[in-house]
């Protein structure tokens, strides 16, 4: 592995701090840079694993999603029919009562039968 020089600007606080660290400024200074890399490498593997997360829970909510719908159109299917029979049953209704012969007296009467 070569090494290469670079150069950088810091503050007059950071390089003070640097030096009261053991060893010689430039090694102090790619320490740093190291930790401050593997700090960050870190941060983007959490990030990674975040986002391996949220996809999986977006997946699973898709597939709820899909789940939902079907059964939402199951359910509308049961509702037309139910509709259906009823209306059915109150036109049965209706012609039952058409067929029943006319009450004779006054209705309180039907009540003291």
């Amino acid at each position: 592995m070569t090494k290469k020089i670079i150069s950088m600007r810091v503050g007059e606080k950071l390089l003070e701090e640097f030096d009261k660290l053991e060893g010689s400024r430039s090694s102090n200074v790619v320490k740093a840079m190291e930790e401050h890399l593997k700090g960050n490498t870190n941060k983007y593997q959490g990030i990674t694993k975040v986002g391996e997360e949220l996809r999986a829970r977006v997946k699973a909510l898709e597939e709820d999603k899909t789940f939902l719908g079907d059964r939402i159109r199951e359910l509308e299917i049961a509702n037309s029919e139910l509709r259906k029979s009823f209306a059915f049953e109150q036109q049965a209704h209706f012609e039952t009562q058409k067929r029943l012969p006319p009450f004779q007296g006054k209705w309180w009467q039907f009540w003291r039968k």
